[in-house]
């Protein structure tokens, strides 16, 4: 079956290929939906028996393919059998996400798939780096419809995910099955569809990466059925700044220290106004909803800082005089005493004719216990990309889509001479 190409025509190969995508993108507008059918229908325990039983299943063929061939090493045994494990952890850690396990092994049967259609073509190393790059392209695209669906956001850790059961399936096969048709080495023709396959992800991916919100709001009204990516908790990507500060520690931010001054110089009055609008806890995904880093990326930021204050500020109240030796308690003090002291310091006006200002004996009894030598790292705005720039990495981008474009051609013009000698 993997020691020669596929006995149809190479469209036909495809076109298996084009179904499977088809399918995995067919159940993103359906996600939610279908893990609650199945929450509901199937009990964990009849779920994990329906994982183990496709596992068994497919190692069953697995194996038989193997003994056919008559001349196996073990090692190829232990290959298949490492992958196994490997696929069958990921699998089960997926379990109480029953669209994501499904996920998981329709990008193990696409990476098959892709492997049978490239037999067509290619015939050496280079084929597994392309199976993986062309998984990793479905897996951002299926990401991409998944942040423009409601109620799903976009996770780049689904497209490791994704990635990880994609590169599984071609470790099992390069190094379990090891398909007499896959020759060692990599040939001009190989490197030539890798560079090409290369710099396709770099640019899908990339794009993804310069969709941030600021170039989202040249757009989404411009586009017909996108009003609601303005409501969404999460973007494709964001950039901004790793602030760090002695006495409280690092937090990230979509503004320099000098630009949060003046916005909060700026926006004080209004920002506190809006922020008074939310003072319980439950009113927190309306505030959340409604100022987004598309709508409101300054009124945003502030938000997140107070109500994890608030947050931590209450469990500090509550725990006092109750557990006041336990890690819990411990963890509310710190978080709760740095998030007051990032929001005296970076956002004091707005803070200051906010309803929120923490009273006196609050901040007593809290600085008291405080344990100033202890880290801190704020996660809010975590997601912030602050190694590089919007604009570094667009450069980045280009650059490495043109490189990988150049290396195709170069590698194209040795093919063609190579053709011409044997002529």
């Amino acid at each position: 079956m993997l020691n020669q190409p596929p006995r149809e025509a190479i469209w036909v190969s495809w076109l298996y290929v084009v179904l499977c995508v088809a399918a995995i993108f067919a159940t993103v507008p359906f996600g939610r939906r279908i893990t609650e059918y199945i929450d509901f229908f199937v009990d964990d325990s009849i779920f994990t028996i329906i994982v183990v039983g496709l596992f068994a299943v497919v190692a069953f063929r697995v194996v038989r393919f193997l003994m056919r061939q008559g001349e196996t090493s073990p090692g190829s045994y232990l290959w298949l059998g490492g992958v196994a494990i490997v696929f069958g952890l990921y699998a089960y850690s997926l379990r109480d996400n029953a669209v994501e396990t499904l996920h998981f092994f329709e990008y193990g049967l696409l990476s098959f798939l892709i492997f049978r259609a490239l037999c067509h073509r290619v015939h050496d190393y280079s084929l597994y780096p392309i199976a993986l790059c062309l998984g990793f392209i479905v897996g951002a695209m299926d990401e991409a419809i998944q942040w423009l669906t409601p109620q799903r956001v976009w996770d780049m850790r689904d497209i490791l995910l994704n990635s990880v059961a994609v590169g599984l399936m071609q470790i099992a096969i390069g190094m379990g099955i090891k398909p007499a048709i896959i020759k060692s080495g990599f040939g001009v023709n190989g490197v030539v569809w890798l560079c090409r396959t290369l710099a396709l992800a770099v640019f899908i991916f990339g794009v993804c990466l310069l969709n941030t919100p600021a170039v989202i709001d040249l757009y989404i009204d411009k586009v017909p059925g996108m009003s609601h990516v303005r409501g969404k908790s999460s973007q494709m990507a964001e950039y901004g700044y790793l602030l760090r500060d002695p006495e409280i520690g690092r937090f990230r931010s979509r503004f320099t220290i000098k630009a949060l001054k003046e916005q909060d110089t700026a926006q004080s009055k209004r920002a506190a106004h809006i922020l008074n609008q939310y003072p319980d806890v439950p009113l927190y995904p309306d505030f959340f909803e409604k100022y987004t880093v598309i709508n409101d990326r300054f009124v945003h930021e502030a938000g997140v800082h107070l109500f994890r204050r608030e947050k931590y500020l209450d469990r500090f109240i509550d725990y006092k005089g109750r557990i006041s030796q336990s890690k819990r308690y411990k963890r509310a003090v710190l978080i709760a005493w740095r998030e007051t002291r990032i929001l005296e310091k970076y956002f004091p006006k707005t803070l200051a004719q906010s309803r929120y200002r923490i009273l006196p004996t609050q901040w007593a009894l809290l600085d008291a216990v405080h344990n100033a030598e202890r880290h801190y790292e704020s996660p809010v705005s975590k997601s912030l990309i602050t190694i590089v720039t919007y604009r570094q990495m667009a450069w980045g981008i280009a650059g490495s889509v043109i490189m990988l474009l150049g290396g195709s051609l170069l590698y194209s013009h040795r093919r063609n001479d190579k053709a011409v000698d044997h002529g």
